[in-house]
């Protein structure tokens, strides 16, 4: 069956459950105008509308993950427009956002409750250890564009910020269990209780076991389980002070396909700390905390890390129509590597600190209607010195439900040590590679035409410089002679059709143009790099309340052909039935791309597979 057929097949299927819904929504879910008007806060670091955010930001809520079925972070972004998530083998990933789709995602910061996951030595941020209970994940913020400004180097095409719910949330137990075909099984429980008049707190755990993907040649090797655990508690201390303490410890084993088939043995932990304190109506700081430890062994390398962070926020009404954010932080990270075969660092141990400042000074030009917003961030770090990531953004707001918005921002991707430091079979590392420079232009539409639509519209052009390059050296090299511009745009709708039915549909658009330096002799990179992310991108997610307390959620996605990998374009079908006997317990079955057999994301040498799962949620 063709493309065409397939999607008009499939929608109209979908459509015709519409009749046989009716008025039942789960009470978590949010209408329309609550959607428009929630609080996000990774725009400018403080609480703000969504329809009035001066950026490209797209909120992945509970109830989205909840009716979704994905079973992982990554996959849920996949409800973003904009972002690209495709699986390598069964537990690694490639995401980006807005085109330089890779492994580690270097182009993106992602960040879980404010800290910051990048992992300084190869650039990235390892997907496969980034979980949690995903029941207590409050929402999922996506801005689209560089975002150093507020949150530093790195923030290079886009910020991730996974924000999990206060504990006073999540008081009472949760239980749930289930397993199937590529899903073999997992399982999760919580507990949240109360402290005292003033304080409470939940304790989780959680475990899975995931098949392998399939490969041609039987070879299915990338099997792989995890378990974590964690905890979160707030503390109301007085009227005018909040303090939040939360951490979680992981472990797992993930099969890696090698020419000796090998593991990758993994290991971490981290605890935060935040102090908030309003001052006044118009005034407050927050004080945060955290440290992480990694220890990853994997067949090529091993790294130990600890990492400490500190941040100080403020900010606060001026006289006049001025609100003036600033901060300060610090981070010290060390590492000690091990090199197997031709693999090593040079040096094997090294310490990192990075010292930043902020500022952002926002101006009504007409109250409540034109605002203007304007900062930089300076960050000093020990291989390209001092940075600066500056922006502007100006949004209107020509009525109370549409905002009109642009903005010119600046933002560098900092050296990591796999550039500096790596030295690998033939290949050298660059001690002269210096952070990579983006300045983009972005521009967007948001508004709310009737009481059930939200639309969202956002182009973009992004002129990159200075980024990585392959050379011959002694005898490969890295170097910054890579050059170019992105542009395209991103478009999101929400529609609520019926009381009991609701569409959602995302596109997204991509054009890469990059080339090489006069001077270069990098063959390959520029190739590699644009044929490594879709053109076109299209999803469609309904939520349907049919009788007896029962959901069905079809989640359909397109994505266009991958050029430099060779991965034809495909378009699959997610799908989960739900039914909810008692307030306390739900019955659930997923589908997971049910429709094909078998299919490639990112490489031939991994295909993804039609899986089922059941699971059992009990709730008290």
């Amino acid at each position: 069956m063709g493309f065409r057929r397939r999607a008009i097949a499939i929608a109209a299927a979908l459509l015709l459950l519409a009749p046989f819904a009716r008025a039942q929504l789960d009470l978590t879910t949010l209408s329309i105008e609550e959607l428009a008007n929630l609080a996000v806060t990774s725009v400018s670091r403080k609480p703000e509308k969504r329809v009035h955010a001066a950026a490209a930001v797209y909120v992945i809520t509970q109830e989205d993950i909840r009716r979704s079925g994905v079973k992982s972070l990554p996959e849920a972004l996949r409800l973003a427009p904009g972002v690209h998530v495709a699986h390598i083998n069964s537990n690694q990933w490639a995401v980006s956002v807005r085109g330089f789709t890779s492994r580690l995602s270097r182009s993106v910061l992602v960040l879980i409750d404010g800290r910051s996951v990048y992992n300084p030595l190869f650039a990235g941020t390892y997907w496969e250890v980034q979980d949690t209970l995903l029941d207590d994940v409050d929402r999922i913020e996506v801005i689209r564009g560089p975002g150093g400004t507020l949150w530093g180097a790195n923030a290079f095409n886009g910020v991730i910020n996974i924000i999990t719910k206060n504990s006073k949330e999540t008081q009472g137990g949760l239980v749930k269990t289930g397993g199937g075909t590529e899903e073999r099984a997992f399982g999760g429980v919580r507990y949240g209780g109360k402290a005292g008049a003033s304080g409470h707190y939940r304790f989780y755990g959680k475990y899975f076991d995931r098949d392998a993907s399939f490969h041609a040649n039987g070879n299915n090797f990338d099997a792989w389980h995890n378990g974590q655990a964690g905890f979160r508690s707030d503390w109301n201390a007085s009227s005018r002070d909040n303090i939040t303490v939360q951490g979680d410890v992981y472990r797992g084993r993930a099969g890696q396909r090698t020419p000796a088939d090998a593991f990758s043995n993994l290991f971490g932990t981290n605890v935060l700390s935040r102090w908030s304190r309003t001052l006044s109506e118009t005034s407050g700081f927050t004080l945060q905390a955290y440290y992480d430890h990694t220890d990853r062994h994997d067949p090529t390398f091993a790294e130990l890390r600890d990492t400490g962070d500190l941040d100080f926020q403020h900010h606060f009404a001026m006289p006049g129509r001025q609100s003036l954010t600033w901060g300060l932080g610090y981070r010290n990270t060390s590492d000690s590597t091990e090199g197997v075969g031709f693999t090593f660092f040079t040096p094997e141990d090294r310490m990192l600190q990075t010292v930043s400042a902020f500022v952002q000074d926002e101006i009504a030009l007409v109250p409540d209607r034109l605002e203007l917003t304007f900062g930089t961030k300076l960050e000093n770090n020990e291989y390209s010195g001092l940075e600066w990531q500056p922006s502007v953004r100006l949004s209107g707001v020509p009525g109370d439900r549409q905002t009109i918005w642009s903005a010119v921002s600046h933002s560098v991707r900092t050296p990591s040590r796999v550039e500096r430091d790596l030295t690998f079979g033939g290949l050298v590392n660059g001690e002269d590679f210096d952070s990579e420079v983006v300045t983009a232009y972005e521009a967007g539409y948001r508004i709310e035409p009737r009481d059930w639509a939200l639309i969202d519209i956002a182009g973009f052009y992004n002129d990159y410089e200075k980024l990585l390059s392959l050379e011959p050296g002694p005898p490969f090299i890295f170097k910054n002679k890579f050059k170019g511009s992105t542009h395209g745009g991103e478009f999101a709708t929400d529609l609520q059709v019926h009381p009991s039915c609701r569409l959602r549909a995302t596109y997204s658009l991509l054009y890469m143009n990059l080339r090489t330096e006069s001077d270069s002799q990098d063959t390959t990179t520029e190739a590699n790099t644009e044929g490594s992310s879709p053109r076109h991108q299209a999803s469609f997610f309904a939520l349907f309340d049919l009788p007896h307390q029962t959901e069905i959620n079809p989640v359909v996605r397109y994505v266009s052909k991958l050029r430099s990998q060779n991965t034809p374009d495909y378009m699959e079908l997610d799908l989960r039935v739900a039914w909810r006997p008692t307030k306390m317990l739900e019955l659930s079955l997923v589908g997971q791309n049910l429709l094909h057999d078998h299919h490639p994301e990112f490489t031939q040498v991994s295909e993804m597979q039609r899986g089922m799962y059941g699971k059992v949620t009990w709730h008290w």
